[in-house]
């Protein structure tokens, strides 16, 4: 019962028995025997905001009640205590904890207050970042160019950064928040994304249809609207170009945006996020390259790949999210290499796919000068 989930703007997130992954954390029960409890602890902004923790009790009896503990020192002290409802669920609102973080958990008690089920484990508030391991850094060490990486990796709830400081030009994996920002246009008016939308949706991202997003782009308001939907998932370093393509983003910020449509949060409905990854699964052939490469054969691959050259550089960008029976990663690497033609275009690839091979334990396959 090792397994930590990190918490953080609107995601939600499974562990315990089974395995976890990022942003919002969450629980899942540890006892396999009835009664069980679950519990998922939802951000609905940044990190260190109040957040709730909502699961429900099986079976449920009367009178029960959930507690949500930390532990401090040795001890789990209860830190907030509901009632469960008839259908087994409850909402448990928690207070702000600044920069602390804790271990935490969720128990059930029956009326007479004794303890029937516990959730697993998650931290509640901000783990702190790591550096990537020093093959990945060290082989981006060696590459001509600069490169940016956010890799979170569900098995310790923690991000790890390399370069994460510089900024790159967006390219196509725009596309990811614009395809965002028309399924949050379609929640708030409560309607479903339309075929209309989802016309040019599928293009967009399966084959990168540049007049397909651009058509997705004008429909939501162009740059505003999709600014605004980046700044509600915590991202602060994007910065909006009236040309989609053109927006300047970190690894950091990309991330986020992978993470909201993979985990549970206020702004994109379950149906949607699904739909949003069933078109990253679907990405043409000729462009499944990137964070793809070394994932074992039979891993979920979700992905989205940008390449533009521009200003004397070619900038090629992957971002997605991959994941197998042990392993959940969010990734997102973005390269600058000198020069636009061909031989760019291969070795920012090629930078991308040594990250991800050396992430899943393989060798980079290509060398270290740009030809």
């Amino acid at each position: 019962m090792s397994a930590i989930a990190r918490t953080r703007s609107g995601r939600r997130v499974a562990v315990g028995l089974a395995l976890l992954l990022p942003a919002l954390g969450g629980l899942t029960a540890c006892d396999p025997t009835s009664p069980t409890v679950t519990a998922f602890l939802e951000r609905s902004a940044v990190p260190n905001d109040p957040g709730t923790y909502t699961g429900r009790v099986t079976p449920v009896t009367a009178g029960e009640r959930a507690a949500v503990q930390r532990l401090i020192g040795s001890s789990w002290i209860d830190v907030a205590t509901v009632p469960v409802a008839s259908n087994g669920t409850y909402r448990a609102d928690l207070a702000n904890v600044g920069g602390a973080l804790y271990r935490q958990r969720v128990v059930v008690r029956n009326a007479a207050g004794q303890q029937q089920a516990v959730s697993g484990e998650s931290f509640y508030g901000t783990p702190p970042n790591d550096t990537v391991a020093a093959p990945i850094a060290n082989w981006l060490a060696g590459r001509q160019g600069t490169a940016s990486v956010a890799i979170y990796d569900a098995r310790t709830g923690r991000t790890s950064y390399y370069g994460n400081n510089l900024r790159y030009y967006s390219a196509s994996i725009a596309k990811v928040s614009i395809l965002g920002t028309v399924m949050r246009r379609a929640a708030v008016a409560n309607r479903p994304v339309s075929a209309t939308e989802k016309a040019h949706a599928v293009p967009m991202i399966t084959q990168s249809s540049n007049d397909d997003a651009t058509w997705l782009w004008n429909s939501v308001g162009g740059a505003p609207s999709v600014q605004a939907y980046q700044r509600s998932l915590g991202t602060i370093a994007t910065v909006q170009n009236t040309a989609w393509g053109l927006a300047t983003t970190t690894a950091a910020d990309q991330a986020r945006v992978v993470e909201a449509t993979v985990w549970a949060n206020p702004l994109l409905r379950p149906a949607d996020q699904a739909y949003a990854r069933g078109l990253m699964r679907s990405v043409s052939p000729s462009q499944h390259w990137g964070v793809s490469a070394g994932a074992p054969s039979g891993a979920t691959v979700e992905l989205k790949n940008g390449w533009l050259p521009y200003a004397g550089n070619y900038n090629v960008n992957s971002i997605g999210h991959v994941s197998d029976a042990t392993h959940d990663y969010v990734i997102t690497v973005l390269t600058k290499t000198p020069g636009t033609g061909t031989a760019s275009f291969n070795y920012g690839i090629s930078t991308i796919q040594g990250v991800t091979r050396l992430l899943w334990g393989q060798a980079p396959t290509s060398g270290s000068a740009l030809r």
